[in-house]
C-alpha cells in the first residue's frame, strides 16, 4: 500500500517537473499566479517561484512580450547535376 503512495508521489513530481521545464513560459506564469495567490506558500517557494517568472526565456516566441521575433533567414538553394 505504502509503495503505491509513494511510487504515485513521485510520478505526479515528475510530471510537473517535465511540464514546468518543457511548458510554454505563459502556462509557467499563469501557475505562477495561481500558486503566489495561495495563504498558505512557504516563503522559500514563494521567491523561488518568483524569480523563475522574473527570468526571460529568450525563445523568442509569440507568447514572450519582451522578445522580437527573428527575421526569417533566406538561403539559395543550389542544384548540382550529376555525373553518370
Amino acid at each position: 500500500m505504502w509503495q503505491n503512495v509513494l511510487v504515485d508521489v513521485v510520478v505526479v513530481f515528475a510530471f510537473a517537473y517535465a511540464a514546468w521545464n518543457m511548458g510554454p513560459q505563459a502556462m509557467r506564469q499563469r501557475f505562477t499566479a495561481l500558486a503566489l495567490g495561495l495563504p498558505f506558500l512557504p516563503r522559500a517557494l514563494r521567491q523561488r517561484l518568483m524569480a523563475a517568472t522574473a527570468k526571460s526565456g529568450g525563445c523568442h516566441c509569440d507568447s514572450c512580450p519582451s522578445q522580437k521575433p527573428l527575421a526569417p533567414q533566406v538561403h539559395a538553394v543550389v542544384f548540382h547535376k550529376r555525373k553518370n
